[in-house]
C-alpha cells in the first residue's frame, strides 16, 4: 500500500468552478483524482474522458452523467 498525503496531492484548477486534487500512485492502471465543481463546468458543452475509466461521486447536489449512449442521473 502506498500512502500519499494531502499536502503531497498536486492542486490544479480546470475552471473557476473546477478545482482538482491529483494523488499519483505511480501506477500505470490507477490514479486518484478529486475534482470540486461549484457551478456549470464546463461553461458550454461537456466534458469527456476519453482516455481512462472513472467512477463518479457525488456528495453533495446532482448533475446528469451521459455514459456511453445511456444518460444517468448523478
Amino acid at each position: 500500500m502506498k500512502v500519499i498525503k494531502n499536502k503531497d496531492a498536486i492542486k490544479g484548477k480546470n475552471a473557476e468552478t473546477c478545482k482538482t486534487l491529483e494523488y499519483c500512485f505511480g501506477d500505470s492502471d490507477i490514479d486518484l483524482g478529486i475534482a470540486t465543481i461549484t457551478g456549470r463546468y464546463p461553461e458550454t458543452g461537456y466534458a469527456m474522458n476519453l482516455i481512462s475509466k472513472e467512477l463518479i461521486y457525488v456528495i453533495q447536489g446532482g448533475g446528469i452523467c451521459i455514459l456511453q449512449t445511456k444518460k444517468s442521473n448523478c
